[in-house]
């Protein structure tokens, strides 16, 4: 009631009825149907009338005896319910504008309820459209045969949408943190966005260290996942529900894209990843059992409008490490040697190494940055800070 209200109180305010629909957010022929059902009516004042009396002027019961009412249609309802902000008040509403001989609110969402219930195996537990991407390993593994005979191990990341249930799948060679890092960022360019939550299991390269209500969360993958705007709220331990839609995703992934290449001989990864790649297109466009549309049609209409915007480039992985500074200002980070300022010797200073740069950093606070070396003749990249000719000078300007 407090919208139609709203849209009957910016009337009385004299703005038009496109600019009260923007405002509240409805269609402008519900807002029309809700004014025009006011005329009739004679309302006038507004704080006079109460919710309870506004609603049979604005949606009328029907009074005949037997009448034939429309019946919702609830699997557009079920889809609605996905989006950020709806409420089956609001479907109600907009229903009810629609169809005037139609169910009061409390029949409405009883039916819907009855309709969720005889659906429970499919949509046991509602998530909103683009809020969350749930990701996890396979357990089941692959495997190709590379040039000298040897059978080579792939591993299966596997991310699920939980609203549509759209799935990705892409294999690895070792499930290392670059490889945790480079899937995350291929599904997000996949679906064209980000989900606002990452759901990962409690893997290493995830959560350090398990915690119920404060995580320790890997520092590279919280890197990630604030560079593309989300927040990581891993499964709780012994909380089945967390992860259940990754967990059924990956039972689907072994049984019909592992399962189904098991018998398939391949001769080098990219081979593997290309029939992958079309085994999930299949997988992904298969109708539902129960339900009408498939995976990604259900994407596509309610949930890839809802992901958040991929920033303008990739993000670029980074490792960190934590260092002492050596005695002659330098630290360490895989084998190669780069300076710091000298008042940081013997110090300990955090690395955090791209391909390309590293950093170092004290309490936060970046204090030296390198141009990653990787020439074996010279193990030593030094920047020249000149701290005693510094201090002479600084002694020279306070006399």
């Amino acid at each position: 009631m407090e919208k139609a209200r709203e849209i009957l109180r910016l009337k009385d305010a004299g703005m038009t009825q496109r600019e009260i629909a923007g405002a509240t957010g409805r269609s402008l022929g519900n807002v029309n149907a809700i004014l025009a059902r006011a005329r009739e009516a004679g309302i006038i004042d507004l704080k006079a009338i109460r919710n309870k009396e506004l609603s049979k002027v604005l949606y009328p019961a029907v009074k005949e005896a037997g009448a034939q009412r429309d019946e919702p249609d609830l699997e557009w309802v079920h889809r609605e319910m996905q989006k950020k902000g709806v409420t089956l008040t609001l479907l109600w509403e907009e229903y009810k504008t629609a169809h005037p001989n139609g169910y009061m609110l409390s029949p409405f969402c009883e039916r819907y309820r009855k309709f969720r219930k005889q659906n429970e195996v499919y949509m046991h537990k509602s998530y909103k459209a683009g809020e969350r991407m749930l990701v996890d390993w396979a357990g089941l593994t692959m495997q190709y045969t590379n040039s000298r005979g040897e059978a080579v191990k792939v591993y299966l990341f596997v991310a699920d949408l939980p609203a549509s249930s759209y799935l990705y799948v892409e294999p690895f060679l070792n499930m290392g943190q670059e490889s945790w890092s480079a899937a995350h960022v291929n599904a997000f360019e996949y679906y064209g966005g980000a989900a606002a939550i990452l759901v990962p299991d409690n893997t290493k390269t995830a959560v350090i260290k398990p915690k119920y209500y404060d995580p320790d969360l890997n520092k590279t993958y919280h890197e990630l996942a604030r560079y593309y705007g989300a927040v990581i709220i891993p499964a709780r331990s012994r909380a089945p529900r967390d992860k259940a839609p990754v967990e059924t995703g990956v039972q689907i992934v072994e049984r019909r894209i592992i399962a189904k290449l098991r018998d398939r001989q391949f001769l080098s990864f990219p081979e593997l990843w290309k029939a992958v790649r079309a085994e999930l297109e299949v997988l992904n466009t298969q109708p539902f059992a129960k339900i009408p549309g498939n995976r990604q049609e259900a994407f596509l209409e309610f949930e890839k409008g809802q992901l958040r915007a991929l920033p303008p480039s990739r993000y670029e992985y980074a490792e960190h490490k934590l260092a002492k500074v050596g005695f002659d200002y330098h630290v360490q980070f895989d084998s190669y040697y780069y300076s710091v300022p000298y008042t940081f010797a013997g110090k300990q200073v955090e690395i955090r190494a791209t391909i390309r740069t590293i950093e170092v950093f004290s309490e936060g606070e970046r204090i030296s940055c390198h141009i990653r070396n990787y020439e074996k003749r010279s193990r030593y990249t030094t920047d020249w800070f000149f701290p005693k000719l510094v201090d002479y000078r600084e002694k020279l300007n306070e006399k």
